[in-house]
């Protein structure tokens, strides 16, 4: 046998040949893609604020939601989003996450978002394209307009999945529960905490 062919056929075995180390970088990256994308707007779903005056915040995380974060953040992809209204607002936020070792480790810095509006809120979503987003409130609104806007059949594709977490069910105008019965569809989910909601279910 030509020894020059011999060597071109090892060298060619040698190349498509798959290490250890090949299988296990083919296997991460195949958990890597199977991983599902979860948006969490922050406001009254792991943050609150004890704060009467909204222009005065002295926001906190709420009883295991670090723990539900970690949780999370090991089985999926996720991004933590914060809606502020004000400078102070934004300084206090940054400062909680700066000072949070556990976040930090969790979430990646890139995958904490801050919007000052529900358009750059939406323009995010539609950048990340989770399969599920949840909403709570903007400090100042409850959160109705983002879902409103989530639930029209052209952001299908955007947000498959809509969970909205809001105390005051109760209170909402029958017609506008009518109308987001409608557009429900198995895409809206509503729940008074996020502890409540299927989103604790993901970390079980």
């Amino acid at each position: 046998m030509n020894p020059s062919a011999s060597a071109t056929k090892l060298i060619h075995r040698r190349a498509t040949t798959s290490s250890p180390l090949n299988i296990l970088g083919h296997r991460f990256l195949d958990a890597f893609r199977l991983k599902k994308k979860i948006v969490i707007s922050m406001k009254n779903t792991l943050l609150w604020n004890p704060s009467s005056d909204i222009n005065a915040p002295n926001y906190a995380f709420k009883e295991n939601a670090i723990n539900l974060i970690q949780k999370l953040s090991t089985s999926h992809h996720l991004y933590l989003l914060m809606h502020y209204n004000s400078t102070e607002e934004y300084a206090q936020i940054q400062h909680i996450f700066d000072n949070n070792a556990t976040i930090n480790c969790a979430v990646q810095k890139d995958n904490i978002l801050f919007c000052a509006s529900v358009a750059d809120k939406l323009n995010f979503l539609d950048r990340i394209r989770p399969d599920i987003y949840v909403e709570g409130d903007t400090g100042h609104k409850d959160g109705s307009e983002t879902i409103w806007i989530l639930l029209q059949e052209n952001h299908i594709d955007v947000v498959p999945k809509v969970i909205w977490i809001d105390g005051s069910f109760a209170a909402r105008p029958l017609n506008f529960m009518d109308q987001a019965t409608k557009l429900q569809n198995d895409r809206l989910e509503y729940a008074e905490s996020v502890f409540q909601s299927s989103i604790a279910s993901l970390t079980k």
